[in-house]
């Protein structure tokens, strides 16, 4: 309650505040009314003989049925399953946009400070990450959260924590790069002043990179040697082909040397547990056959926990929170509408590369701000495609950075 209220809050100062609004897409507004409007549309009521002809509403009848018995008429039934639950997704979803709509609309220079915010928390979490696996305590300062062996920092998940040093990694190395070029205009104070920016953004990348490395998530190590690539592949252009290559490879080797001192070996043990073996690809499984069950529409937004139920098999021993993919979870409780949401997201994050592309040429290209959207959108790759494989988007935290690295990403500025 307290993240959507100050979601509401942030909402209201960022659009009635007495600063330069900068202009929005409309396909982007499009992307949002949407967004707001799916879990809108599964709670209108609708007839009751129109709602029982919905697919996969029969496994529910018999409740109704036994209602009518007693007395109780019910006429009108929402689309979704569970009105509340669908209901409290679309209050988790406020913060979210207020969030993304208020980065879209800050001026560049605010937004660069928040930034920095965002990476002083990012580090910290590593901090406490590195700590309590160094430590192999379960526990850190004042909290117990079970960590045990695990870069957790005050995340219950390593997934959810690597998801995090995914999204912080590249804008970490994208400043370095931004500090790290060379300009010779520059005067020898200043170069120097560079010079440091670049070493500190270059320790808290370094602080990051381990952090995620010892969370032991198999996804999240995979995805953060993939940042340090594309990071060397998309800064290349202004560092300098061989420099870009040699800064990837700096960061790699440093970062592998350092984690070899500490430990990888129960980092790389868990490389060695067969994939198949996970209980996730079963999740996926049944998700999908419920996927079809209640297709096109879905079962409502939020409703996943009680609906897997009766998809669970009877061999499946835990309780199932989330389906451990974003995507086929959506989909089970959205259905088609839910499949456009993420096209939608696909052709809008196109369009933001497109976008940064054509400036690439134009006397904003390349300052600190583009290498900051340059790193935001890999960022927004990186957590896209965990999302495979883990619920990151169901997690408040990471869902709001990641809403905040989307305004960055998408932000137009027009002034220097």
């Amino acid at each position: 309650m307290t993240l959507e209220i100050l979601g509401i809050v942030l909402l209201v100062v960022a659009l009635w505040y007495p600063i330069e609004k900068k202009k929005v897409p409309t396909l982007t507004w499009v992307f949002i009314i949407s967004g707001i409007l799916l879990p809108l549309i599964h709670l209108i009521p609708l007839p009751s003989t129109l709602w029982h002809q919905l697919p996969g509403r029969e496994l529910y009848a018999e409740s109704l049925s036994v209602l009518a018995e007693a007395g109780v008429a019910v006429n009108y039934l929402p689309i979704s399953l569970i009105p509340a639950r669908t209901l409290t997704a679309l209050l988790a979803l406020l913060p979210v946009i207020a969030m993304f709509i208020s980065t879209l609309l800050l001026p560049k220079q605010y937004v660069i400070r928040l930034v920095y915010v965002f990476l002083g928390v990012a580090t910290f979490q590593a901090s406490l990450g590195l700590i309590q696996y160094g430590s192999g305590a379960e526990w850190a300062f004042w909290w117990d959260i079970g960590g045990g062996n695990n870069a957790l920092g005050t995340y219950p998940n390593r997934d959810h924590f690597s998801g995090l040093m995914e999204m912080a990694i590249p804008v970490a190395l994208g400043l370095t790069a931004y500090n790290f070029r060379h300009n010779r205009a520059d005067e020898d104070e200043q170069h120097q002043t560079l010079i440091n920016q670049a070493l500190i953004f270059f320790t808290i990348s370094l602080v990051l990179i381990l952090g995620g490395i010892f969370a032991r998530s198999r996804s999240g190590v995979v995805l953060i040697m993939l940042a340090l690539l594309l990071c060397s592949i998309l800064f290349a252009r202004h560092i300098g082909g061989k420099r870009a290559l040699g800064f990837g490879t700096m960061v790699t080797v440093i970062s592998l040397g350092i984690a070899s001192n500490i430990g990888l070996i129960p980092v790389l043990n868990r490389f060695a547990v067969d994939p198949l073996e996970d209980l996730r690809w079963e999740i996926f499984n049944q998700t999908w056959e419920a996927t079809q069950h209640f297709f096109p529409l879905g079962s409502g937004l939020g409703t996943f926990q009680s609906i897997f139920r009766a998809f669970q098999p009877p061999e499946m021993p835990a309780f199932v929170n989330h389906a451990h993919n974003d995507y086929l979870e959506l989909l089970l409780e959205t259905g088609i509408l839910g499949g456009i949401i993420i096209l939608l997201f696909i052709i809008l994050y196109a369009v933001g590369w497109i976008q940064l592309v054509k400036q690439r040429h134009s006397r904003h290209a390349w300052g600190r701000f583009y290498f900051i959207q340059i790193a935001a959108g890999v960022s927004l790759l990186l957590l896209a495609a965990h999302g495979l494989t883990d619920f990151n988007f169901h997690t408040p935290a990471n869902s709001i950075f990641f809403a905040f690295l989307g305004g960055i990403f998408l932000h137009q500025y027009h002034k220097a």
